[in-house]
């Protein structure tokens, strides 16, 4: 028998990495908010056929915020939005979302915020 080795990823941390590896792409680069609405760098893909990959770990994730910061009742995921929002803007029409890794419980709430919609009439 053979055996081959590919790497995997559970949805979380460094899946971007994974499938940018195994897809072929380009990682960019931009500003965001973290969880705590704090601007940093943040990275979004795009596959050579065009599909956006977006790592909710990247702008929203737990990796970072200090242990002391981990407060789901106030983070938020906006800074994934703002990677969803580029990578549509980059003309992406299918995207791959990570979820893994979440410092934050609001639900997507954030995330639908920074592309201009409201969960609240």
């Amino acid at each position: 028998f053979e055996i081959t080795k590919i790497p995997i990823a559970d949805g979380g941390d460094f899946t971007g990495d994974v499938l940018l590896r195994n897809l072929g792409g380009d990682w960019h680069t931009m500003e965001v908010l973290n969880p705590l609405g704090q601007p940093i760098e943040a990275r979004f893909g795009i596959t050579k056929s065009g599909v956006g990959i977006i790592e909710l770990s990247e702008a929203s994730g737990t990796r970072l915020l200090k242990e002391t910061e981990l407060n789901p009742l106030i983070t938020t995921t906006y800074g994934t939005g703002q990677l969803i929002k580029a990578a549509l803007d980059a003309g992406c029409k299918k995207l791959i979302l990570g979820l893994g890794g979440s410092a934050t419980l609001d639900g997507g709430v954030g995330l639908l915020q920074a592309l201009g919609r409201s969960v609240f009439g």
